[in-house]
């Protein structure tokens, strides 16, 4: 992410608007939603494209307790610009990194017993004490153990005296999608709870809801919940939205840089793949495929312009994208073109875009490059 532009889009090619206000606004939402349960900021992937500090930052200010990230990595980067919240690292520690991971004072997530016992053995040479949180695989088949390696893991990490057994969580599969499969994925990991508690092994913290989940499934809500989506106020599925009131956090703008008038039958861009069927003005917007758009959009997806909606004309290119802006009057080079987002009172969403360019919405606001500012607001 570019964090060397002044607080002003003026001289950006291209740049992202960054609400903090919406994200602060969406972690109250989601806060007033679920209490008792803590709100766990997922803040990986440089805070979905937005920022990872700033959103950090700004989601613990609105009551988040605590921070998640996918590596080490990003766990170094927010320990960097001085923030001691709780973090815990979601992915898996490589064999080899534990040190490193161990001078973050972050919490580990383990699937094998293997990780707990390397993990276990590090800390005890740096004679310190690391929270672990053990995943179940209840029914994603990615990441986490099975049922029976998840119990051995559970006796191991309570009695290793290196190791705080910190949390138990799953992930759910298809929250937003299958309300059958996540009451199966639920049920697994309840019944693993009431064994930890039979065992007298329960954590302080039980964990499964993602975003859908916690809106769509009270019952996944259990300590905490991990949203991701909601935070940046994207409603996928559309039901977020009623339940949690989300205001989307980005918008992805670029300037008008050159205008042109094409004849009829005249193409534009790589390939000729579209041509004039009437006179025609055409706008070239500065971004392209390096920015984050996607080849996809060529003559399908639409953009604002004076909180107008116009059509994308030829193929997206790596720098630039052509806008057909005829029936605007007299556009010129260093207006605001709007890829997502609101302008005025227009907004293309980021699922609309994410539909044109063949692709979801998390796909979409992560893949915005380093080369876009990113503005707060």
């Amino acid at each position: 992410m570019r964090t060397d532009e002044p607080r002003q889009s003026g001289s950006a090619r291209a740049w992202a608007d960054v609400d903090l206000g919406a994200i602060e606004h969406n972690v109250r939402s989601i806060l007033k939603l679920v209490r008792p349960a803590q709100v766990c900021a997922v803040v990986k992937a440089d805070g979905y494209g937005h920022g990872a500090v700033q959103v950090a930052r700004a989601a613990l200010a609105a009551g988040a307790s605590r921070l998640a990230v996918a590596t080490p990595r990003e766990a170094q980067a927010l320990r960097a610009a001085g923030i001691v919240a709780p973090v815990q690292v979601l992915g898996v520690i490589l064999s080899g990194q534990e040190d490193f991971f161990l001078s973050l004072d972050a919490a580990a997530t383990v699937s094998t017993l293997d990780e707990a016992r390397r993990l276990a053995a590090a800390t005890r040479r740096a004679d310190r004490r690391t929270p672990v949180h053990l995943k179940l695989d209840s029914g994603m088949h990615r990441l986490g153990a099975p049922r029976d390696e998840a119990e051995r893991i559970a006796e191991f990490v309570a009695t290793a005296p290196e190791l705080q057994f910190e949390g138990a969580m799953t992930h759910l599969a298809a929250a937003g999608s299958s309300a059958d499969y996540t009451a199966a994925q639920l049920g697994a990991f309840r019944d693993f709870a009431g064994w930890l508690e039979a065992h007298r092994l329960r954590p302080a913290l039980l964990h499964a809801a993602n975003s859908a989940a916690l809106a769509l499934h009270s019952d996944s809500r259990f300590d905490m919940v991990r949203p991701g989506l909601a935070i940046y106020g994207i409603a996928d599925p559309p039901e977020l939205g009623a339940q949690l009131k989300l205001r989307p956090a980005m918008r992805l703008c670029a300037r008008v840089v050159h205008v042109k008038q094409l004849a009829v039958g005249e193409p534009v861009g790589y390939n000729c793949t579209w041509r004039a069927q009437r006179p025609t003005t055409v706008a070239t917007a500065s971004i392209g495929y390096a920015d984050g758009l996607r080849t996809s959009l060529s003559n399908r997806g639409q953009a604002l312009l004076r909180g107008r909606r116009v059509n994308v004309v030829g193929r997206v290119s790596m720098d630039f994208t052509a806008l057909d802006v005829t029936g605007l009057d007299d556009v010129r080079p260093g207006e605001e073109v709007v890829f997502f987002g609101r302008q005025g009172e227009a907004e293309i969403p980021v699922t609309e875009a994410a539909a044109w360019m063949g692709a979801i919405p998390y796909e979409i606001i992560c893949g915005v490059s380093f080369r876009v500012w990113r503005v707060p607001k």
